[in-house]
């Protein structure tokens, strides 16, 4: 087994940093471990049955039902066509810091799929449908989680064995990671940010807390107008 020569980086929130630090990253899946998926499948049975007359709720309607059937979403529009993988079976690593950055500032809970529940749980309440969640599925205690408040955590991670990635696409790791060491050092930063943003990584093992370094996000605007934004990393012990 070989060690790669890489840091790769992976965005989350604080609701799981305790667990990550106890357990290293992957140690714990929370859409496995806390059932998320099956809390997200029934959130979304209580929104198809009271909100399908509500705009807000229409919006997320089909990458939610992907995310539900663990399926990729095609989405034609536009000049540039775009697959989303709604896949959560690991834990995936970016090996571009902004794309991490990005789904750290963009998922509130540190997971699509935790994030997704909670919004679906206050469009349920906002439309006055008080649900009961049955305890069994109900492990992370959502009601609590909805209404606390946490933040983006940026996770940086080197050493990690071969042995415990793979690509989400199916294409040969080698290969991919030849690609990027030689762009890091010969390509422009443009095109080097351009490629790595394309690449995810499957942790298919954990990875020990000891490899892991964590920042906490401060950031201000949105990281969608890079005219308004700006972000600082701050260390974590």
């Amino acid at each position: 087994m070989k060690n790669l020569e890489h840091i790769f980086y992976h965005g989350t929130s604080s609701i799981f940093l305790d667990s990550i630090k106890a357990h290293g990253l992957g140690g714990v899946n929370p859409n496995k471990d806390y059932l998320l998926l099956e809390l997200l499948k029934f959130l979304f049975d209580a929104c198809e049955k009271f909100l399908l007359n509500e705009p807000e709720y229409l919006k997320l309607r089909q990458a939610t039902q992907a995310m539900v059937l663990q399926a990729f979403l095609h989405i034609p529009d536009g000049p540039r066509p775009v697959t989303h993988n709604f896949r959560h079976d690991n834990i995936y690593l970016a090996y571009s810091k902004h794309r991490a950055l990005a789904y750290a500032m963009l998922n509130e809970f540190g997971s699509e799929i935790l994030t997704r529940a909670v919004t679906l749980y206050r469009l349920l309440e906002k439309g006055n449908r008080s649900i009961y969640i049955p305890d069994d599925i109900n492990q992370i205690q959502l009601e609590k989680v909805a209404g606390s408040k946490y933040f983006p955590i940026l996770i940086e991670i080197s050493s990690v064995d071969e042995s415990s990635l793979r690509l989400e696409d199916g294409r040969q790791l080698q290969s991919v990671l030849s690609e990027l060491l030689y762009g890091r050092y010969f390509y422009t930063d443009e095109k080097f940010q351009a490629l790595s943003q394309q690449r995810n990584f499957e942790l298919v093992r954990p990875v020990s807390p000891e490899k892991l370094r964590f920042f906490q996000v401060s950031f201000q605007g949105s990281i969608h107008n890079q005219e308004t934004f700006s972000y600082e990393l701050l260390a974590m012990h």
